[in-house]
């Protein structure tokens, strides 16, 4: 059998070896017979042929007979999935022959998890239309031409409510507000009732951070009063956290209560909401709702897509059998949802997207503290371990235990979760030259919150498998410890934009505890928080007998060798303005190694710390904070060679002792000051505020973002500025005016004082940067992309 497998594999057509795939044994392909199987959204059979491609599943079966070497070419369409897309180990290839999906020649595959909403009908004497939708959905996104569109909402004050007082159920309302409770109950079924809900954002007293709770009941007292009943456990964590040994609910090391007198900014998902732009989803009726926005025109066109997947790609294994040497090229993932904040958890938000889920318990009636991730430094009691083990958001794209895994020159939109998230082990994995748009939460998630130490007595192996593995049971034996660091990843050439649209708290990019983790070149922008995180609350300290800012030893984790480099960051911080930047890192960034004599090795321990260079950090939203911003327990992290501008502060050494920090600024450029000058802040250069062509280092400029080979993908982004600033004209030189965005070109109609530029007076030193002679005759230096 071996040997007619061999025959097969030398010269049979890809029709007549999937043909024979029912009695070819499971074996690996040769490596000097590529094999190439073809699929299709309409695809059947086991041909997989191109003239009768197969389906997906169909295309998957037979990889898994042929092994390594295979490519799968998918042709043009959208291939709309009933279920979550699996790969595990037996999909793996072999090394140095990845089994290969990719688009065919010419085509663009879509793998989606929506249902294309059609056969629109106006609701009678108003301006809302409404679809029958597949029965069962439930989806908090809708998108329409590949737009995110806002969920049936108001203000507060729009209705005329005003809440404040809250207690450890919810609120009370008199007068007036009572009454326009009343009136916003009266028309809602309890189902319907238990699908509103109330949106903080900011949660107050954060600059971080937003959280929402649905309704359990809205109730009149008998006395005129009104009460409102919050759905638990979300109500209690997002209002009664534990204290800690460090300062109670008020530290900086502690995560913050909701503060107290504190009204929603925001109510939301009730078909009596509903406003020009807006849609509802009616549950109990199979029914969505929408009111188009002006001049919009009808739904029926428009491409409206209603997600039905929470999980659209699947790649997962075990540390002892991990799914490996698999590359996805050419797609676009698109369309799912994540729908945990619509039920009594809710979205009590800690920190980037992290948040409480602690069950609900109350003793005598009194309810209990949300101890979560509190170790041993809760008060009175003990919450679970390591410190910080934070729930994270859904990524409706994962890799757990998955190694030398490729995403090149892909597209990620319309997800509602975190897109893309590697964890537990997943090591070599490559995510390059791809886009990241319209998502909910973080473009890209790296590491779990349950492994700051793996393997350690903070973190046993079953409560990191138990948090950090895709398979809790088929982990249950994996080998915890080094085996589960994550380790050599690179996300490199890619553009990430407009993202984290519906979790305004979350960043562009998280990480978490990695190691020899490369984020390169890539183009970051228009987030409502911080570009990049690294650390989160799971950074802050976890030795009790140490002052939290100011050990050596604080929090402890297993950061080592990451390097943030020659990325662009702009136009970030855009709704928190204050405590937060276009990096933002908390705890150690790499460990600290001791000398013989028990002093600190600053080289060592810089050695193997975080690199941060060759960025440029380009904010220019008002008090936006930090350029880079070192956070509680900071350490070990090197930057130079950066540039920034348009940031409250730049290079901050604010919170580490500025006389033992561990920190390091040299040869960065520089417009704004230090918050807090650390004692190793040297060599640096001053800029304006306001910088032209030379003030600048035009080489640094030109390398951040994307390299050559990918900045095809700014052609794939709207055309923006975002700053502009001039050097004034010197001898026979003109006034020289330096233009930053995305997608621009030598090509790109500018715009100068209403004259136009000419293409010959535009040096483009990427997509992101170019510097423009002014034209003759005028006297303004504003760029437009219309006059």
């Amino acid at each position: 059998m071996n040997t007619h497998r061999s025959r097969l594999l030398a010269g049979a057509s890809a029709a007549a070896l999937c043909a024979a795939l029912t009695v070819v044994p499971t074996a690996s392909a040769s490596a000097s017979a590529p094999i190439t199987l073809y699929a299709s959204p309409t695809g059947s059979g086991p041909t997989c042929s191109l003239a009768h491609p197969c389906s997906l599943d169909g295309a998957q079966r037979a990889v898994e007979v042929l092994g390594g070497g295979v490519t799968v070419e998918l042709l043009n369409g959208t291939y709309r999935l009933s279920n979550t897309w699996k790969f595990g180990a037996a999909d793996s290839g072999t090394p140095g022959h990845p089994i290969v999906w990719t688009a065919a020649p010419g085509a663009h595959p879509v793998i989606s998890g929506g249902t294309q909403i059609t056969d629109w009908n106006r609701v009678p004497g108003s301006d809302v239309w409404s679809a029958r939708v597949p029965h069962g959905s439930q989806s908090r996104q809708l998108y329409i031409d590949g737009v995110d569109t806002p969920l049936a909402q108001s203000t507060p004050a729009a209705l005329g409510i005003s809440l404040s007082t809250w207690d450890s159920t919810g609120f009370e309302a008199t007068g007036s507000t009572a009454t326009a409770l009343l009136n916003l109950a009266k028309g809602l079924s309890p189902t319907e009732l238990h699908e509103l809900e109330f949106g903080w954002t900011p949660m107050k007293p954060t600059d971080w951070a937003a959280s929402e709770c649905p309704v359990s009941s809205i109730r009149a007292t008998g006395s005129g009063a009104v009460t409102v009943a919050m759905a638990q456990p979300c109500w209690n964590d997002l209002t009664n956290k534990s204290a800690t040994v460090y300062g109670g609910n008020s530290s900086n090391v502690t995560p913050y209560n909701l503060a107290a007198n504190t009204g929603p900014t925001v109510i939301e998902n009730a078909r009596a909401l509903l406003h020009p732009g807006q849609w509802f989803l009616d549950d109990a009726t199979d029914t969505l709702y929408y009111e188009p926005a002006s001049g919009q025109g009808a739904p029926s066109g428009h491409d409206i897509e209603l997600p039905r997947l929470q999980s659209l790609l699947n790649v997962s294994g075990t540390l002892a059998k991990p799914v490996h040497d698999i590359t996805f090229t050419g797609i676009r993932f698109t369309t799912a949802t994540w729908n945990t904040p619509s039920t009594g958890v809710g979205f009590a938000q800690v920190q980037d997207g992290l948040a409480i889920t602690q069950p609900y318990t109350t003793v005598s009636g009194v309810a209990q503290p949300a101890t979560q991730g509190e170790c041993d430094y809760a008060t009175p009691n003990a919450g679970s371990c390591p410190w910080g083990a934070f729930t994270a958001p859904l990524a409706n794209i994962s890799l757990t235990a998955a190694r030398d895994i490729s995403f090149l020159s892909d597209r990620f939109d319309d997800l509602g979760g975190t897109g893309l998230s590697l964890r537990y082990g997943s090591d070599d994995d490559l995510v390059q030259g791809s886009v990241f748009t319209e998502i909910a939460g973080s473009a890209l998630w790296l590491g779990c919150t349950g492994d700051p130490t793996p393997g350690t007595a903070d973190d046993p192996a079953s409560a990191v498998i138990q948090t950090c593995s895709a398979d809790p049971a088929a982990s249950a034996h994996d080998p915890i410890g080094a085996n589960e660091i994550m380790t050599g990843n690179t996300v490199a050439d890619n553009v990430i934009y407009h993202d984290a649209i519906d979790y305004l708290g979350t960043a562009g990019i998280t990480m978490l505890f990695t190691q020899h983790t490369t984020i390169a070149h890539n183009d970051i922008y228009d987030m409502p928080y911080d570009g990049l995180t690294s650390g989160v609350w799971q950074g802050h300290v976890d030795n009790v007998n140490s002052a939290p800012t100011y050990s050596d030893q604080t929090s402890q984790n297993i950061n080592a060798d990451n390097a943030i480099t020659d990325n662009d960051f702009h136009d970030n911080m855009q709704v928190f303005t204050g405590d937060g930047g276009e990096i933002y890192t908390e705890g150690h960034q790499g460990a600290t190694v001791l000398n013989a004599d028990g002093s600190v090795n600053d080289a060592a321990s810089y050695a193997s710390g975080l690199t941060v260079s060759g960025n440029v950090l380009d904010t220019n939203t008002p008090n936006s904070a930090y350029a880079t911003a070192p956070d509680v327990g900071s350490q070990w992290i090197y930057e130079t060679g950066n540039v920034e501008w348009g940031n409250a502060y730049s290079f901050s050494c604010h919170w580490p002792i500025p006389t033992a920090s561990r920190l390091t600024y040299t040869g960065n450029w520089a417009a704004n000051s230090d918050d807090l000058p650390c004692a190793t802040d040297h060599d640096n250069t001053a800029i304006p505020l306001a910088p032209g062509p030379a003030d600048v280092p035009l080489t640094v400029l030109a390398d951040a973002g994307p390299t050559a080979a990918y900045q095809y993908l700014e052609t794939t982004v709207p055309a923006r500025i975002d700053y502009t600033g001039a050097t004034p004209a010197t001898g026979s030189t003109p006034t020289q005016v330096l233009v930053v965005g995305s997608g621009l070109s030598r090509s790109t109609p500018l715009w100068m004082g209403g004259v136009p530029v000419p293409e010959q007076d535009v040096t483009a030193l990427n997509p992101e940067f170019l510097v423009l002679d002014q034209p003759a005759g005028t006297t303004s230096t504003v760029v437009t992309l219309q006059p």
